[in-house]
């Protein structure tokens, strides 16, 4: 029988980091709980590995994984070691070998992978998916991008100030407006393409396969996809000094919608009409 592992895919802010690092706390007291790793503890080496996937420069998944024999650390092909934990492997350098020697304990499809989720996710054909991610209103995860783009909390990100309008309320009568971002991934629909009816349906269709949560219910998210996967509860696990998690939240003025020009109000009405239909259907 094949063992379930959790899936979540980090839609750029909706939630997704305070998902990732409940991935983390949920592995440690897997280990903790389920395991003896602990007994080959080495200073130098951890038995709980993020292997994050690069394509082209860009992180497109995270797989934690257990190493309690260290293999990792001697016989795998890696780009990059950033701590004991963290480490970076280009896709086509992913074998069996290495796989057949791991615990694989969960996967994050990152932003940048959504379009090779397949590539990813046929890695992993031994094991049935979890498959699960979070939608926010699109107007709320708008104004939540082009804060965090126009923030210093973003200067790390390639993306930081790309975003050229002054305010948002400009932003959203500019070209920079997105578009039905998760639409256009699942279905691979570049931007220039006008988005239809038909999309939407075949986005809802590859919806079928996931559990689809509002950003209200994220710990909700997070508590079932590991009762699921594990059959323990995250609400109660009793964090430890090392458990952190990130809840990013903005200080900047929030702009109300009724608060746009009626231009404003039709612009992004329009231009969100199907990712909105989304939110309604799945996560309202």
């Amino acid at each position: 029988m094949k063992r379930k592992i959790p899936v979540f895919y980090h839609i750029p802010k909706n939630a997704g980091t305070y998902v990732s690092d409940w991935f983390m706390i949920a592995f440690r007291h897997y280990r903790r709980t389920y395991t003896d790793w602990l007994k080959n503890y080495s200073p130098e080496k951890d038995s709980i590995k993020c292997i994050q996937i690069i394509e082209d420069g860009f992180i497109i998944a995270r797989v934690l994984v257990g190493d309690p024999n260290y293999f990792c650390d001697t016989h795998c092909k890696f780009i990059n070691a950033h701590s004991n934990t963290k480490w970076d492997i280009d896709l086509k350098d992913i074998t069996n070998e290495l796989l057949n020697n791991v615990f694989l304990f969960g996967i994050i499809i990152e932003s940048n992978g959504f379009k090779q989720r397949k590539a990813i996710l046929d890695l992993f054909y031994n094991y049935n998916l979890h498959q699960f991610l979070i939608l926010r209103d699109p107007f709320s995860r708008a104004q939540s991008i082009y804060n965090y783009n126009k923030s210093e909390e973003s200067k790390h990100d390639y993306v930081h100030g790309k975003m050229i309008s002054a305010t948002f309320k400009e932003h959203i009568l500019s070209e920079q407006l997105e578009d039905s971002w998760l639409i256009r991934e699942l279905t691979s629909i570049e931007d220039v393409i006008p988005l239809g009816e038909i999309y939407f349906n075949q986005t809802k269709i590859i919806l079928d396969d996931f559990k689809v949560y509002g950003i209200k219910d994220t710990d909700k998210a997070i508590q079932e996809a590991f009762l699921e996967c594990y059959s323990f509860d995250t609400k109660q696990i009793e964090l430890k000094p090392w458990d952190k998690f990130t809840k990013n939240e903005s200080v900047n003025k929030k702009v109300k919608f009724e608060e746009l020009s009626e231009e404003a109000q039709k612009v992004f009405t329009e231009r969100t009409c199907w990712d909105n239909e989304l939110y309604k259907t799945f996560a309202s």
